[in-house]
């Protein structure tokens, strides 16, 4: 896929929403003989020759973005919006961040790609993982039109939201044991482990429908009347990163920002600029490490936090027959992180389905996938028809909860996950699957037992060798 022609007529810049029929069109129109296709995601089998029928008689070369860029390439990509954004100290506005990141990413891509092959005309897509100015000379893929009127839909419904300003129930969690108090804002505490004993209260606001207060003027009030009522020594407000907005930390300088996700010592510290200023409260190790590296004040483990479970050794395992793959998220939280990354990781995960048809496979989206800024609003459509589309029989695509699919599953796979992690902490039998050719993020849990693998045929020879 990596091998290209040093000269072809037409680049086509395209994200995983592009129609075979456009390219086409446009193949037709401008006498195109010979293409290149850079996308943002990686074609599945099907997707290529949906491609290749279309356009039969032209000479098609395609290579995902990812594979024009090196693992040091993408990190200089953050470090160099970081620079640009927040190079004073300052705190890095993470909106702002991520489209610089994302521009840079694309505008390397087309530099390194203009170095390798020459082209006469260049088209390209626009969103999910594109930034068409970034590539030379680009004219739009899609025909004018095509998205105004969902775009003027989103206007409307938005100017109708601020009319009306309460979308949604607005509420606080209120997490105390008697020595400590937690007032949780901006979301769920769903990710974090409480100690047995713990008491956890949720508090609604009373108001609903119209109101002409904001959103954060309600929750400020309820607050204020919970600081009022507990009235514990400790008694702070809190968020989790997950849910972190700077106006958090502008209404409550003595924010508590408690780590709810994997943070491992190799993450992109780019993206760790938007903590600045924070009092991260951590879980273990590897989280203080990550953001003591980013500037933060770092504080162990509170009191209310039930104690983290110590690593078991992966390696020691009895036979099993299921195995889960579990999707990270594949946004453009980084230069570093690819979309294309999942369609790799679930190719080669259904390959190793296709050589052990004695064991069940199960694919588990990540949860957050199919919300249009993270990997497009079909990613999650898309995912499942290719996969059931495979007809195996011992392959599923879950439609199951966390908790039915980790029942489920003797063996966890994914290229990098916090439920992976928390897997490894009770005693599941753990693979790491990074066919990206870049850092792995859980290079960390090496020595803890936990094995490494970079595509389907290495996975099937491992999994074989655990069930002997």
């Amino acid at each position: 896929m990596s091998v290209l022609p040093q000269a072809v007529d037409g680049l086509f810049v395209v994200n995983q929403e592009a129609a075979p029929s456009r390219v086409a069109n446009l193949v037709r129109e401008f006498r195109v003989r010979s293409l290149v296709i850079v996308s943002s995601h990686a074609p599945f089998p099907d997707e290529f020759a949906s491609f290749r029928l279309a356009m039969k008689t032209v000479r098609l070369w395609w290579i995902p973005m990812s594979f024009l860029l090196t693992d040091a390439e993408m990190e200089g990509c953050d470090d160099q919006a970081v620079a640009e954004l927040a190079g004073d100290g300052r705190r890095l506005d993470v909106g702002c961040f991520l489209i610089r990141s994302r521009y840079l990413r694309n505008e390397l891509a087309c530099q390194n790609l203009s170095g390798r092959v020459k082209w006469q005309w260049c088209f390209a897509s626009n969103g999910i993982g594109i930034v068409r100015e970034a590539w030379r000379d680009a004219a739009p893929l899609e025909r004018q039109g095509d998205h105004a009127q969902p775009a003027r839909s989103a206007r409307l419904l938005r100017l109708v939201g601020r009319f009306f300003q309460r979308r949604n129930p607005i509420q606080i969690e209120i997490v105390e044991d008697g020595y400590e108090c937690y007032i949780f804002i901006g979301g769920s505490t769903h990710r974090l482990r409480f100690r047995e004993g713990v008491n956890c209260h949720t508090w609604v606001s009373s108001l609903g429908g119209f109101s002409f207060q904001s959103d954060i003027e309600v929750l400020c009030r309820l607050v204020e009347i919970a600081t009022s009522r507990f009235r514990i020594r400790e008694t702070r407000v809190a968020t989790t990163v997950h849910h972190f907005s700077p106006w958090m930390l502008d209404r409550f300088p003595d924010l508590r920002v408690f780590v709810d996700g994997l943070h491992p010592p190799n993450y992109p510290i780019a993206y760790g600029a938007s903590y600045r200023g924070v009092t991260i409260v951590s879980r273990e190790h590897c989280d203080r490490k990550w953001f003591e590296k980013c500037g933060c004040s770092v504080l162990p483990p509170a009191h209310v936090l039930a104690p983290e479970r110590s690593y078991r050794n992966a390696a020691n395992c009895r036979p099993f027959r299921n195995i889960c793959l579990v999707l990270n998220h594949a946004g453009d939280w980084s230069a570093l992180i690819d979309r294309s990354d999942t369609d790799l990781v679930v190719m080669e995960f259904v390959a190793a389905a296709q050589d052990l048809p004695e064991l069940r496979f199960r694919v588990r989206a990540h949860p957050t996938m199919a919300i249009a800024e993270h990997e497009g609003s079909h990613s999650l459509d898309r995912l499942r028809r290719w996969v059931i589309g495979q007809g195996l029989e011992n392959l599923q695509f879950s439609t199951a909860s966390l908790d039915q699919d980790m029942a489920w599953a003797e063996c966890c796979v994914s290229e990098y996950s916090n439920i992976l992690v928390d897997c490894m902490k009770s005693g599941k039998m753990c693979l790491a699957l990074n066919p990206t050719n870049r850092r792995s993020f859980l290079e960390h849990l090496e020595p803890e037992g936990l094995r490494t693998v970079s595509n389907g045929q290495g996975l099937a020879k491992l999994l074989r060798s655990c069930n002997i």
